[in-house]
């Protein structure tokens, strides 16, 4: 699929979502690698580092397993973005289960991370089983790893400082010109955003900026060449639609963003 998408006129990112680490195998690696517009993105939720609770969760893999694949991925694709989500407070975490999932994070240095502080929904497995954390450990933990986090995106982004990089324009401001967009590294509505100023900015448009600044999750640049125009003109906070294609696992979404 990948390989045929690849092949398309006038697709210019193409980005799997939602991948599964069990069936991330060596041949989609590849894949990704080979592929000249499949993003350097990965986007992996993991819940979890340790086996205790990843078998809690029935992910199907282990903290062994899950370390090697990380180290395979960064290792045939060195520019690689990767993003993953946790979860905190699912029932019978520890201490020590949080400890690991926290060094985990702060040894391995993903691009992007989403936290999430695990709910008692009804009629779900997890909801019967007898060691529910209390709400006030469950928020401590989640603060702690997103202040973690949030320095490691900081410093991520400051790496950007002075680079000249592809920028995918989101909205525009009708008043000011101003425009917000992404980067390949960043997939719509999750991630981190470009803050941009520059003349003639159209949504759709894939333009080149250099990047000024950069805080904890958005960086701020000016564009330098806006020649790629889109078709759309500038609007009150238009924005342009993000297709989607759905298909099989490993991935369960792909977004592709083509040239107007």
């Amino acid at each position: 699929m990948l390989r045929a998408l690849d092949e398309v006129d006038g697709i210019r990112w193409i980005r799997p979502l939602y991948n599964h680490p069990v069936r991330f195998n060596n041949e989609l690696i590849q894949t990704i690698a080979d592929l000249e517009h499949v993003c350097n993105y990965i986007d992996m939720p993991l819940q979890h580092i340790s086996d205790h609770m990843l078998t809690a969760m029935n992910r199907e893999i282990k903290q062994k397993e899950t370390r090697g694949l990380l180290d395979r991925i960064r290792s045939r694709i060195p520019e690689v973005t990767l993003r993953t989500t946790f979860i905190v407070g699912f029932p019978g975490e520890t201490d020590q289960d949080f400890e690991a999932l926290y060094d985990f994070v702060g040894d391995t240095r993903f691009d992007r991370v989403g936290v999430f502080i695990y709910s008692q929904e009804e009629h779900t497995p997890a909801a019967g089983y007898v060691d529910q954390i209390p709400d006030e450990v469950k928020t401590e933990r989640f603060n702690r790893l997103m202040a973690l986090q949030r320095s490691i995106s900081l410093e991520r982004n400051q790496q950007f400082i002075g680079r000249s990089i592809p920028v995918l324009i989101d909205e525009v401001d009708a008043e000011n010109g101003n425009a917000v967009g992404r980067t390949e590294a960043d997939a719509p509505e999750v991630d981190n955003e470009v803050l941009l100023t520059g003349d003639g900015l159209t949504p759709g448009a894939f333009v080149q900026a250099t990047i000024t600044d950069a805080v904890e999750y958005d960086l701020v640049g000016r564009v330098i060449d806006a020649t790629a125009a889109g078709r759309e003109q500038p609007g009150d906070k238009r924005r342009r639609s993000h297709p989607a294609v759905f298909i099989r696992e490993p991935f369960k979404q792909v977004v592709i963003e083509s040239i107007p």
